[in-house]
């Protein structure tokens, strides 16, 4: 029998093998399949993943030299991290109670579907080369986790290896499993097609990716600011209604004709988009740039149509509805084509749309910010914060302090956006709800002046009309 020793150089090179053969297979699909343009999470992921298998390569090198040296993987040494803290990264933020082979599914299985949709007959051998070395990745990702922490625990004396966490019994997701198994030699062209559309997309089901952004031909996981929860909108109680039982309707299956918002800045059209948005679990939103409503559709909508499993809120904001060439929109919304059911095109302009563009959808308008609209916000705000009844009197007294602010250029404008950053100041200063509280029981109380709303949205409208 051979003695332990004499086992690690085998172990070593098996392991160094499928690391090289590994980190070869992730940069061609970085550089083939758009993945080096990703964003957030993904992004994060596969950087994580390239530098742990950099990291073991090394180490085994190091191996490979010295089998002794694995105990020093039991301390500390210095604030670089090693193949052990890498790894440690890569479970504890990445793959928890999943796969490396579903974590890495996961990532690409869009963007392989994706071509294996819009690919001609010459392009398919370079699609087998690509779902090739996707199965390589994948297969190998987690052989290298197990084996590499097999070796280190096992070469090292004592109390193994203490610094090491991998996963406990990691899932491997259906999709998956369907992707690992095809045989992509074999198959004939049409069936290798068929076969990979039909496999799980295991990315349409994470209720985590809800945000993408359109670049460059490709979708990109986008971090926003946590949106402001739908229970936190006060006042215009008609948008609230509008906006929930019509995302409710498409999260449903029921609708997704396409929704058209104007109105003026300010009012809530961006904010109630994606906050109603984010409160259905099973939408993601796609942030898609307002020019690209002039662009042809068919190619992205597509894409979308691939994951049937999930549903897509394209939402075009700030567009200038009345220079926009409408062309497209015409053609594939609303029109000959339509859309699938797991797709709907919202577009929020400052302009009223065209009769032509406006009869092709659903349409809303926020009605102007006054005196009344303010009050009614306040006083769901004071609701919200536990005052069963609060009074016309605290009402007003904090509206026209509001207003009375933005008099003095605290905010650049009035309009719902403005106040809701002024309740959030107010309800953390203790001083001004006790001084605004006191001021509500004279006999005499200040009002929000309604000429002010007036001219401050004359403003606006003709601002609006002169621009270019």
């Amino acid at each position: 029998m051979k003695k332990k020793s004499e086992t690690v150089p085998e172990k070593v090179k098996k392991l160094a093998t499928q690391v090289r053969e590994a980190r070869a297979s992730l940069s061609f699909l970085c550089e083939t399949c758009g993945l080096s343009r990703r964003t957030g999470r993904d992004a994060s992921f596969l950087k994580t993943l390239s530098a742990a298998l950099k990291a073991v390569e090394d180490d085994l090198a190091t191996l490979s030299k010295n089998p002794k040296s694995s105990s020093r993987f039991k301390f500390l040494l210095d604030e670089a991290p090693d193949s052990v803290d890498l790894l440690n990264r890569l479970n504890s933020d990445f793959l928890e109670s999943a796969s490396c082979a579903s974590a890495i599914w996961k990532t690409i299985s869009s963007s392989l579907k994706i071509q294996a949709k819009t690919a001609s007959r010459e392009a398919i051998s370079s699609l087998r080369m690509k779902l090739a070395h996707a199965q390589r990745l994948m297969s190998n990702s987690d052989r290298i986790l197990a084996g590499y922490a097999a070796l280190l625990e096992s070469e090292c004396s004592g109390d193994g290896l203490p610094r090491l966490s991998p996963p406990g019994f990691p899932e491997t997701s259906h999709g998956t499993r369907s992707f690992l198994d095809l045989d992509i030699e074999s198959l004939p062209d049409e069936d290798l097609l068929d076969r990979l559309a039909g496999i799980e997309d295991s990315s349409e089901d994470e209720p985590g990716r809800k945000v993408l952004r359109r670049s460059e031909g490709d979708f990109v996981e986008v971090a926003l600011d946590k949106p402001r929860p739908v229970e936190k909108f006060f006042g215009y109680p008609t948008a609230r209604t509008f906006f929930r039982k019509y995302l409710s309707s498409f999260a449903e299956g029921r609708e997704n004709s396409p929704l058209l918002i104007s109105s003026l800045p300010g009012l809530g059209k961006t904010h109630f988009t994606i906050s109603f948005t984010f409160a259905m679990p099973n939408l993601t939103l796609i942030l898609c740039e307002p020019g690209d409503i002039e662009k042809p559709l068919e190619k992205i909508i597509g894409e979308l149509s691939l994951r049937p499993n999930r549903r897509f809120v394209m939402f075009f904001d700030d567009v200038d509805a009345r220079k926009i060439n409408w062309y497209y929109f015409r053609t594939h919304v609303g029109g000959t084509f339509n859309l699938p059911p797991n797709i709907l095109v919202i577009i929020a302009s400052n302009y009223e749309f065209p009769a032509n563009i406006s009869s092709r959808g659903r349409c809303f308008s926020f009605p102007l910010f006054d005196e009344i609209n303010c009050m009614e916000m306040v006083h769901d705000y004071l609701v919200s914060i536990g005052m069963k009844s609060p009074s016309r009197e605290l009402v007003s007294v904090i509206a026209a302090d509001y207003v009375e602010e933005y008099g003095q250029r605290v905010f650049e404008e009035l309009s719902p956006r403005t106040l809701v950053r002024y309740l959030d100041k107010f309800g953390a200063d203790t001083q001004k709800r006790i001084k605004l509280l006191n001021i509500s029981h004279d006999k005499v109380v200040p009002m929000p002046e309604a000429a002010l709303f007036y001219e401050t949205n004359q403003k606006v409208i003709q601002r609006l009309k002169e621009s270019v």
